[in-house]
């Protein structure tokens, strides 16, 4: 998978990071008890003390959306519920330090490993594991190394690189990694875009099949590592790269607020996001607002859904901090294997999207309530609905609505959208539109459905399938005879030339990961609005 774009050159340096001895497993008498919570409390505060200088120092250099990477590190070793379970441990199993937060710490990266469909949740458990290896170290069960001095011109090959292992590249001789797991959306691909080194993960194996000081090609656009290349393949790498890298200079020199194709057609392109902190992210880049704001985190950081005014006071600052630009909010999107601790003595398999929410309505409304509490403050707030099944659905959501809002005192509601993924919306794809005030597709999972592919298998390009071209077709087409607005948030509306195709369709608003929009914007703007018209067609004919 391409999580960081950029084409390099270099050496295999593989990476095999040792954590240090085993963890000793013994237990320890009474009057030990005192001295073990003594060295968990000491090894904390030297973690926190060490964390807050890297989150400083990654403030100066990337900025604060990174930066916030290292803050819900130190979050994790502030909260009292978690380290006391430690303590617990201590104190009852007789457990020493060591074992003891190391088994809480895994215990805490199962839950969230477990949750295969959601790259964003599984980011959390790579935390958790560079939490556990600082405090293990401070403890002295853990070996320190590091990437920061390397031999020049250096492609890393690890198993995982955890955001720490990340921060502390050595950028001088790193030109790219290549990873065995992770995914666009973990913290070290986040930091290694912000740092612009080229990352390629999901490489199975590639540790043990590339060899050591081996030379690499990496084309982290397509996610294709070449082992030993000849002069050929070299020269046509060359000459990609040399495209690519002028440009990216040139979409990066000439970014602008208004992406307009040469004819003067508008673009809206917005920012796909899961915190509330990469608004940064989306002013960054000149974004016209929110297209999709992921809200399940929110509800893994405890053992209990999150309060009223946790969740207002996250959407009211994204909404505050983008000044009146629109922000969609997405409510939370459970379901399949996919849910929260909070609910882990459910049934194995549970309903996805707004299918859960409706099933748990508690947690739906006070998220809702939320949303609607700070509409009155920013009305520049909507609420987006994920994997609606029908007409039906929307039926009994906007009923809730209705009441939550009459409660509040509200003598509007915020703009209700809908996601169109699942075949269900499709057959009903008209009363989907009369009920909706927008229309967002979302081509991860439509293309899952279309295809009949799991989920895990579907890339970019998945989209380009005549199958799936048709049915945006139809809905663009649709939505504009019932003047109903239509965007798309999937992954595809990054790819420059995805989104080329989807504008060509008609589709004029695109939500993208921010950091993807500069080529993307760029790349519109060097085109004729009816040039890519009449591609869209011929394709659709072909």
């Amino acid at each position: 998978k391409p999580t960081s774009p950029g084409f390099a050159q270099g050496k295999a340096y593989i990476y095999e990071k040792s954590f240090g001895v085993r963890i000793p497993y013994h237990h320890i008498t009474s009057e030990e008890i005192s001295k073990e919570c003594d060295n968990i409390d000491r090894a904390i505060e030297d973690s926190i003390a060490e964390l807050d200088s890297i989150e400083k120092s990654a403030i100066a250099e990337h900025g604060t959306a990174q930066s916030q990477i290292f803050a819900s590190h130190i979050a994790l070793l502030m909260d009292p519920r978690f380290i006391e379970k430690v303590k617990s441990m201590i104190r009852k199993d007789r457990l020493n330090a060591v074992l003891a937060f190391d088994k809480e710490a895994k215990a805490l990266m199962s839950a969230f490993n477990e949750v295969a469909e959601d790259e964003h949740i599984r980011a959390k458990a790579q935390d958790v594991k560079d939490v556990l290896h600082r405090v293990l170290r401070h403890l002295g069960h853990d070996v320190k190394q590091t990437l920061e001095e390397l031999p020049r011109d250096c492609v890393v090959v690890a198993h995982e690189l955890l955001p720490s292992d990340t921060l502390n590249l050595d950028r001088e001789n790193v030109v790219a990694v290549v990873t065995e797991v992770g995914g666009a959306t973990s913290h070290s691909a986040i930091l290694a875009r912000a740092m612009g080194i080229p990352l390629i993960s999901q490489v199975k194996d590639a540790c043990n099949e590339i060899p050591a000081k081996s030379d690499l090609l990496v084309d982290g656009t397509t996610g294709t590592v070449t082992v030993g290349a000849g002069q050929d393949i070299r020269e046509k790498f060359t000459l990609k790269k040399n495209h690519f890298d002028n440009v990216n200079a040139m979409a990066r020199k000439e970014l602008r607020e208004h992406c307009k194709t040469k004819n003067g057609v508008e673009i809206t392109l917005k920012g796909n996001i899961g915190r509330a902190y990469e608004a940064d992210d989306v002013l960054k880049y000149k974004l016209g607002g929110v297209g999709l704001l992921r809200t399940e985190h929110l509800f893994l950081k405890n053992d209990e859904p999150p309060s009223l005014n946790q969740q207002a006071d996250a959407y009211g600052y994204l909404a505050g901090k983008l000044k009146g630009r629109p922000v969609t909010v997405r409510t939370f999107d459970f379901g399949g294997h996919k849910k929260p601790r909070f609910l882990e003595g459910e049934q194995q398999i549970i309903p996805r999207g707004l299918r859960f929410s409706l099933e748990h309505p508690n947690i739906f409304k006070k998220q809702l309530r939320a949303i609607f509490t700070v509409y009155e403050k920013y009305p520049n707030i909507e609420v987006m609905f994920p994997m609606v099944g029908g007409r039906d659905d929307l039926l009994e959501v906007r009923d809730i609505a209705k009441q939550i809002a009459c409660e509040l005192g509200l003598e509007k509601l915020p703009r209700l959208g809908a996601m169109i993924e699942t075949p269900s919306a499709l057959n009903e794809l008209n009363e989907v539109m009369e009920m909706s005030d927008f229309i967002s597709i979302g081509t991860n999972d439509l293309c899952q459905f279309v295809l009949n592919k799991d989920r895990g298998s579907i890339d970019e390009e998945a989209i380009l399938n005549p199958g799936v071209i048709e049915k945006i077709k139809m809905a663009v087409e649709m939505a504009k005879e019932k003047s109903v607005p239509i965007s798309v948030c999937g992954e595809a509306a990054g790819n420059q030339f995805l989104a080329c195709i989807l504008v060509g369709l008609g589709i004029c608003e695109l939500s993208m990961s921010p950091v993807r929009a500069p080529l993307v914007n760029y790349t519109i703007r060097q085109q004729n609005f009816k040039e890519l018209m009449r591609i869209s067609s011929e394709y659709l004919r072909a």
